[in-house]
């Protein structure tokens, strides 16, 4: 019964971080919603917003995949030059701990990157 108890704490604590995920994500989600197709450059608050879905994986949190919501906040000209940035970035050039990142979410961390630095004139492009 001990057992049982400590393997329902643990699932609970497990659900908890887990509803923290889906409301962030909620949250970013939603306030990108509203910034989207006003092609301009995003504010620092749009693109953490952004690279708070990157980083929970999204896709087990929301039904619009990220690309689907990166396209709708960036122009096709910067998509691309993000694209071609990102595809050279690794985890260890992103500062990613996680040894395991999925390939995904490492290319998406990559799309913010550019957002983030690639985008200044002075940047050295991938």
């Amino acid at each position: 019964m001990r057992r049982e108890r400590i393997q329902a704490e643990v699932r609970v604590s497990e659900l908890g971080r887990d509803i923290d995920r889906i409301e962030a994500a909620a949250g970013a989600a939603g306030r990108l919603a509203m910034a989207s197709g006003l092609n301009r450059r995003l504010s620092e608050d749009e693109v953490a917003d952004l690279e708070t879905l990157a980083r929970l994986g999204f896709g087990g949190y929301l039904e619009v995949p990220f690309m689907n919501i990166f396209h709708d906040l960036i122009a096709d000209e910067v998509a691309s030059k993000a694209n071609a940035w990102a595809k050279f970035q690794t985890a260890e050039s992103l500062g990613i701990e996680d040894e395991d990142a999925p390939e995904e979410i490492v290319y998406y961390l990559g799309l913010i990157d550019y957002l983030r630095h690639g985008m200044d004139e002075n940047a050295t492009e991938a």
